[in-house]
């Protein structure tokens, strides 16, 4: 259940920046070191390929993620890895907490388009 809301709660906070291109609310909710490598312009542009493709993330709140890895590291930070099926293309995500003070913060996140493969071919 905690990867799940993890997974959620991200998504819709890198959905809501998409939108809003204010980037400080998904830079805020990470780690000091996640803080320190992005700046509200290297997240813009980082996730510039889903804004402008318009994938909605905002469905991450009522579909379940396909999670291909929720694994703890040696680091003891929470690696989480899968796909959602959102529109106009799936997409898929790499997400990485550190917990911090007692709550997971993110350290690490990516979402990338899928790339559809051609009709008929394969």
């Amino acid at each position: 259940m905690v990867v799940l809301t993890l997974v959620r709660t991200t998504l819709v906070a890198v959905d809501q920046a998409n939108a809003t291109g204010n980037y400080s609310v998904l830079r805020d909710l990470g780690t000091l070191s996640f803080r320190e490598k992005n700046s509200d312009a290297d997240l813009a542009r980082i996730f510039a390929p889903v804004r402008e493709a318009r994938i909605d993330l905002g469905p991450v709140v009522v579909l379940d993620p396909h999670l291909t890895r929720a694994a703890l590291t040696q680091q003891r930070m929470l690696d989480v890895a899968g796909s959602l099926d959102t529109k106009p293309a799936p997409v898929t995500f790499e997400l990485l907490f550190q917990p911090v003070a007692g709550a997971w913060r993110v350290d690490g996140v990516a979402v990338r388009p899928m790339r559809r493969s051609p009709a008929g071919g394969g």
